[in-house]
């Protein structure tokens, strides 16, 4: 049997949640972002919370290896690059953080071809170790496997390159080393850049032909619609406004005043709509430096249209 010598291109590629042109570093749109999150935790079930990494920079959620490898995954979803990191992939390093690590393993998904952003796909792993979950055997095999059970081929993989999927290359080194990035400090800042727009595009179109009343007796339910979205993507976002605190703290209170009688929920809506726009305005160097970084060192594995998808500005 055939383990790891495939060349990945000819390998079936697979999909799943991403789709053609999108991108895996930046994510220029929130709801989606959630939806997708949503998705890829009700498919793992509530044991493997622990395991997932839900970072708005990224588009699709990272999920830290076990050390002896995938276990507890359901199986449908098992061929997905994302359950079969390499050692130097497999977790964050000691002193990295969770966006730095994060990036490291995206940044090593396009490289190593095993995310293809022109059509959205991934490299089934399963099929690059000579596996088909198209083939009965072959699911009954992986399945007794990713229940505990011993596999003389799945226990034998090499976890240093995944049989070869992650080879070291001189063009690759850097995905292994700690310094990988230098400053994710500022692709956190291009995301909320990213993140605002698309919930003020939501906002606004929400509103767009509305009158002044059907407005206000709209605003609530819009405020419902974004607030979670605000929570789950921009918790980490500092004050935009002197004064108002970080964004997500204004959810609760903003929340509680639109249901005061007389509330002027216009207003209410606005003062998050503000928020949101102070804080874009705020870090939109940093997308536009960001883009540029990427542009120069690796967007063009992403693929060329990719970048167009990114809007700049509200």
């Amino acid at each position: 049997m055939v383990t790891g010598s495939i060349p990945v291109e000819t390998i079936r590629p697979r999909r799943w949640q991403q789709q053609p042109g999108d991108r895996l570093i930046l994510v220029p749109n929130a709801a989606e972002w959630v939806r997708r999150i949503d998705e890829f935790e009700r498919t793992l079930g509530a044991a493997q919370t622990e395991f997932i990494y839900n970072l708005p920079a990224f588009a699709t959620p990272l999920y830290e290896r076990h050390p002896e490898g995938p276990a507890g995954i359901p199986l449908e979803v098992a061929w997905h690059p994302v359950f079969w990191l390499p050692t130097k992939l497999a977790a964050p390093l000691p002193d990295e953080s969770d966006g730095e690590w994060g990036y490291r393993v995206c940044r090593a998904f396009i490289e190593h071809g095993v995310y293809v952003a022109e059509d959205g796909t991934w490299v089934d792993v399963l099929a690059w170790l000579g596996l088909s979950l198209d083939h009965p055997s072959d699911r009954a095999r992986v399945q007794t496997w990713l229940a505990g059970n011993a596999d003389p081929l799945l226990d034998g993989i090499d976890w240093d390159t995944l049989n070869g999927l992650y080879p070291d290359t001189p063009e690759t080194d850097h995905v292994a080393a700690q310094d990988a990035i230098m400053d994710y400090d500022e692709y956190e800042e291009a995301q909320w850049v990213l993140t605002t727009h698309s919930i003020v595009e939501m906002i606004t179109s929400e509103l767009e032909d509305v009158d002044e009343q059907a407005a206000a007796e709209k605003a609530p339910e819009v405020f419902d619609k974004v607030a979670p979205l605000v929570i789950s993507t921009l918790a980490e976002a500092p004050e935009a406004i002197d004064g108002y605190g970080p964004i997500w703290d204004s959810i609760e209170p903003i929340s509680a005043a639109l249901r005061e009688p007389g509330a002027d929920t216009v207003e209410l809506l606005g003062d998050l709509t503000s928020q949101l726009v102070a804080l874009h305005d705020t870090y939109l160097s940093s997308l536009t430096r960001v883009l540029a970084e990427e542009d120069s060192e690796y967007a063009r594995s992403e693929s060329g249209t990719a970048l167009e998808t990114i809007p700049d500005g509200p």
